[in-house]
């Protein structure tokens, strides 16, 4: 804060009332609870100033009342996505959201009365204030002169509601009949804006969860999960309905309550499982499926993006189960073991999707019963990303676009198991073939066995101008045929042979075979 002059200017004027930072018994004071001090202090002066002769219980209340007005006007900048709000905007928001604190003051003479967002604003002096004339009308534009005034404010805001709801919860742990849970106020501060697009807000949001509602911290989790399960669930009444700071549509709020909630899990430090978000699921990572397309689907683009920047998905096994942990994005993650989970789980490897995890084929079981498979028709992979119009789709098919339109789309769905453990495409493996240096062999040995075992033999042209890029690629690599490989290529033909196929299907491959090695 120190190397930003305005900010300076705070710390230095903190300090001047009784030398404030000398006094401290620690020498750590996080920034939330620096700006707390801060605002509260400028907040009780003014108190004082209109009210010398208030009790020092009318005092406190006054204060946080002060806080809690600015923290709508900060909200109001955040919700409708910018740095500053109009007059009319604020007096909007602090009506609909604070109805028996919205009163416009009484006119002072021959001067007209201030209305409540004047007052809310016209009292610190680290708000900017704006004017223009229109048509004979001043109108009037407010913003905080540094984002962090904002942004604490907002993060205040909201850690004071979930503490106040976790609170609730806990004084109700023991009742039979526990009355139902009253989220309106949070889900209509928390559906409009994903929080991960202020800059500072997720951190003053962890700072303030954990020290506000650190006693809460089970309570609040608990409350969170709860919340996100209900997310999207039709909400039966919602009495801020005059709080509309930006034209969101009902999914978009709904994505983005849920969102918003999964973020402040992870400002909690802690991380959630499939099964822990989706409970009463058959499948979580279905659900999960389905909610992670609906962020996308509803979420602006730069409000995806963040997100997208700070949650992490690992995709794990938890026994013969495929299951999600969703925790929140760090690079040191990939160096730790997952030791804080119940059951022991086994993370997939991070380079590339396991497609046996996609299919829900357990550890013990995927080697031996699932050789070779067709996934689906890749025709409807393409009418799929025509039909979502999604970005990120189209560039993942583009590459593919040549083996489609040649008609070779098959071998982007044609899965077989390999030696190795994993599952590949018959595609996968061509595309490692070009660059491939010291498993060459290996590498030729696996496309072989793709060809036999996934590619149907209904489609023999596909399979022989398959082995016959295969075997173009000793050629053009200049390399002898490697003993080995042959070796291996004749053990593999005769293998298909021994099985059920039919006859015709191995006696076709021999000859393809022999045809690509010319």
């Amino acid at each position: 804060m120190a190397s930003q002059p305005l900010l300076l200017l705070l710390l230095a004027l903190y300090d001047a009332e009784d030398n404030a930072f000398q006094g401290q018994t620690h020498h750590h004071l996080a920034s939330y609870e620096l700006y707390e001090r801060l605002l509260a202090r400028f907040a009780r002066r003014e108190v004082i100033k209109h009210g010398p002769s208030l009790s020092e219980q009318a005092i406190a209340k006054a204060v946080e009342l002060e806080l809690l007005r600015l923290s709508v006007a900060a909200l109001a900048m955040a919700n409708r996505g910018r740095q500053w709000v109009t007059g009319d905007e604020l007096d909007t928001d602090l009506k609909a959201l604070l109805p028996e604190e919205s009163l416009p003051a009484a006119d002072a003479g021959l001067r007209a009365g201030l209305s409540r967002g004047q007052v809310t604003v016209g009292r610190f002096f680290f708000v900017h204030r704006t004017e223009a004339l229109r048509d004979a009308e001043t109108l009037h534009s407010y913003e905080f002169l540094h984002a962090t005034f904002g942004e604490y404010l907002a993060a205040r805001l909201i850690v004071s509601e979930l503490t106040a709801l976790a609170e609730s919860e806990r004084a109700q742990a023991g009742r039979v009949r526990k009355p139902a849970l009253d989220d309106t106020f949070l889900h209509a501060l928390l559906s409009f804006s994903a929080l991960c697009t202020g800059r500072y807000l997720l951190g003053f949001l962890e700072q303030g969860l954990h020290d506000r509602a650190g006693h809460v911290a089970d309570e609040t989790l608990s409350l969170l999960l709860s919340l996100f399960r209900e997310a999207m669930q039709e909400r039966i009444a919602d009495v801020y309905t005059d709080y509309r700071p930006a034209p969101r549509t009902i999914p978009a709020r709904h994505a983005l309550y849920a969102a918003n909630l999964l973020l402040l899990v992870h400002a909690l430090d802690r991380h959630v499982t499939g099964c822990d978000l989706f409970p009463d699921a058959r499948d979580p990572v279905a659900a999960w499926r389905g909610i992670a397309l609906l962020f996308k689907s509803q979420m602006l683009p730069s409000e995806w993006t963040a997100f997208a920047g700070l949650v992490d998905v690992r995709r794990v096994w938890q026994g013969e189960r495929r299951e999600i942990q969703v925790r929140r994005l760090d690079p040191a993650d990939d160096e730790r073991p997952l030791t804080d989970c119940a059951d022991p789980v086994t993370r997939t490897p991070p380079s590339a999707p396991d497609v046996y995890w996609s299919q829900g084929w357990g550890p013990s079981h995927r080697y031996r019963d699932f050789c070779g498979w067709r996934h689906r028709d890749h025709s409807r992979l393409v009418h799929d990303a025509d039909l979502l119009c999604d970005e990120d789709t189209d560039a993942l098919l583009n590459f593919a676009r040549g083996l489609v339109d040649a008609g070779d789309g098959v071998l982007l769905t044609s899965f077989a198991g390999v030696k190795s453990g994993r599952a590949r495409s018959a595609a996968q493996v061509l595309v490692e073939l070009w660059e491939t240096g010291e498993s060459f062999s290996a590498c030729h040995s696996e496309a072989l066995w793709i060809c036999l075992h996934s590619l149907s033999p209904r489609s023999p042209g596909t399979r022989h101008r398959y082995l016959d890029v295969v075997g173009q690629q000793w050629r053009r690599a200049g390399r002898p045929l490697d003993p080995h490989w042959l070796e291996t290529a004749h053990s593999v033909i005769e293998a298909d042979g021994r099985t059920a196929r039919p006859r015709h299907d191995h006696e076709a491959m021999t000859l393809l075979y022999e045809q690509a090695l010319q």
